[in-house]
């Protein structure tokens, strides 16, 4: 499902916030496609989030549970929702890590 189909499908419903995880890439383009869409969108540290699904004693991890497992967690906490970086920051920020990265195989040899 493209990000632009999913707000499509979103605007149906009464949605007050979106909760993403950040996954590299991928929210980082939902997170700019829904935020443009007009909603409000919070992107969460995967480990967090894991941390609170094990909290709950919920040790299994598919789409559907990592789904009810945002929402209770978006329910309950009420994560602050940003918008996302210009468009100029994140090539800037993916400079960086590639920079780093660069730096960080020369010192291995």
């Amino acid at each position: 499902m493209t990000s632009d189909t999913l707000a499509r499908l979103l605007k149906l419903y009464p949605v007050s916030s979106i909760i993403v995880e950040a996954t590299g890439r991928y929210h980082r383009l939902a997170h700019r496609h829904l935020f443009d869409a007009g909603f409000s969108v919070a992107v969460m540290n995967r480990y967090q989030t894991r941390r609170f699904a094990e909290m709950l004693g919920q040790l299994a991890k598919t789409d559907a549970i990592d789904a009810q497992t945002l929402a209770l967690f978006g329910e309950m906490v009420r994560p602050a929702t940003k918008e996302p970086p210009s468009p100029s920051m994140t090539k800037l920020t993916a400079l960086l890590v590639a920079r780093r990265q660069v730096k960080d195989q020369c010192r291995c040899y």
